[in-house]
């Protein structure tokens, strides 16, 4: 990915407000009955989704693209598991998404506990909300470069994104698509293997 352009849209825009609009959406009401996950917390956090955000994107060095890659996990969780993406859960599942995200795609990554840290949780916490969004989301963490212009113009509709196929890898995945959600398509991996709550930076 050396010399790829990461920063998406134009001079004026920035991904975490537009990420946060997107997310904010995106948020459903639960009723009383609703069955709680690992990732409820008992009230809605005080921070936004906005500020939770503009945490994450000021201290977690992570490019736009890890952000869009992001988007694609939390869409896959929510399509693919009982986690509800409500006011209650969505903090959770962002920094989760982020971590994951980060791990996969970025040449550098930040140990656990940062993250932890980052997100306002305990790094236990953090570990098991790890495995069961792993788990919610069948291990499918590869992301081809179409599906992610996919979801980056479905962000952008007005920019034209970098498209640098580098940054992904394609390979024998079976296409699902959502007419529910715009940006509700999947790739589904038969394998993969990933160590979960690594605490060692790791390069490609």
């Amino acid at each position: 990915r050396q010399g790829a352009e990461m920063r998406l849209g134009g001079p004026d825009d920035d991904i975490v407000p537009v990420l946060a609009a997107c997310l904010e959406r995106l948020l459903r009401d639960e009723g009383p009955l609703a069955r709680p996950t690992k990732f409820h917390s008992i009230a809605p956090p005080a921070i936004s989704i906005c500020g939770y955000l503009e945490r994450i994107h000021a201290y977690a060095n992570c490019s736009d693209a890890c952000f869009v890659v992001s988007l694609v996990y939390i869409d896959r969780l929510c399509q693919k598991s009982v986690v509800p993406l409500s006011s209650l859960t969505v903090h959770r599942v962002l920094i989760t998404a982020v971590c994951l995200a980060a791990k996969f795609y970025e040449d550098f990554f930040f140990p656990n506990v940062f993250y932890a840290q980052l997100g306002g949780i305990p790094l236990h916490e953090l570990n098991t909300l790890e495995v069961e969004f792993l788990f919610g989301i069948d291990f499918c963490l590869n992301v081809t470069g179409d599906l992610y212009h996919k979801y980056a113009n479905a962000l952008f509709p007005r920019q034209r994104t970098f498209h640098d196929h580098s940054f992904f890898s394609d390979g024998p995945y079976a296409y699902h698509h959502s007419s529910e959600n715009p940006s509700g398509a999947y790739y589904q991996q038969d394998t993969r293997t990933y160590r979960v709550a690594n605490d060692h930076p790791r390069r490609s």
